[in-house]
């Protein structure tokens, strides 16, 4: 549809990089950026795939550097660093696109048990996401909560990490001002166990618990 009206389009994929398939041509879009340290590669570096003979024009002016679009000396050694990262991540991604899935949706069912609502569709999600509302709960208190118990999850995206409105991505997916506060994300990685994934279900089991009965 953008095509038709010549619209450039842009998709932010940094969550899909490494964790599931990602083809330009297949998503057809004119533009594709990631960041290398989504896939445990150096941070403070990325790239942007744009499609042949699409415009770009820099933000800085100066230098030749980056074919002319953006001036400054390049970070050699964390380009080369995301590549090998991209590497080893792409050939292991459907083994452990699989081990993390499992982790997922064991998750989301133990978590059902507790009374979270998940957001999303159970299966076409990421491997590694698990995004639930806890009724009644602010999420950023849960997030503390679970933080001293020796948890490092998060109420919403780093990128809005310290705003005060709630997220604009869950108040579009239909929830409301005071649901979208209740929201709790839970990432799996690449050393992330069974085991851990049922300690994490306990500790919010107390804390829930210890809650209810003040």
């Amino acid at each position: 549809m953008a095509r038709a009206y010549h619209i450039p389009f842009h998709t932010d994929a940094v969550q899909a990089l490494g964790h599931i398939p990602v083809n330009v041509n297949d998503l057809q879009v004119d533009y594709l950026s990631a960041s290398a340290h989504k896939l445990y590669g150096p941070k403070g570096i990325g790239f942007l795939n744009m499609r042949r003979g699409k415009a770009l024009f820099p933000l800085l002016y100066g230098g030749a550097q980056e074919r002319n679009r953006r001036a400054g000396t390049e970070n050699v050694a964390a380009a080369v660093g995301f590549a090998r990262a991209l590497t080893l991540v792409s050939t292991e991604m459907a083994q452990e696109a699989t081990r993390q899935i499992q982790i997922r949706d064991a998750l989301i069912i133990q978590l059902a048990s507790l009374g979270c609502r998940l957001n999303g569709d159970p299966q076409c999600r990421l491997p590694n996401n698990v995004h639930v509302l806890l009724p009644g709960w602010e999420g950023e208190k849960m997030v503390r909560a679970l933080n001293r118990r020796g948890f490092a999850v998060s109420s919403g995206s780093a990128c809005a990490s310290g705003s005060p409105e709630p997220s604009h991505v869950l108040r579009a997916i239909g929830l409301s001002h005071e649901q979208a506060f209740e929201g709790l994300r839970i990432t799996i990685g690449r050393k992330t166990t069974m085991q851990d994934a049922e300690a994490l279900v306990q500790a919010l089991t107390d804390i829930l618990h210890e809650n209810s009965s003040q």
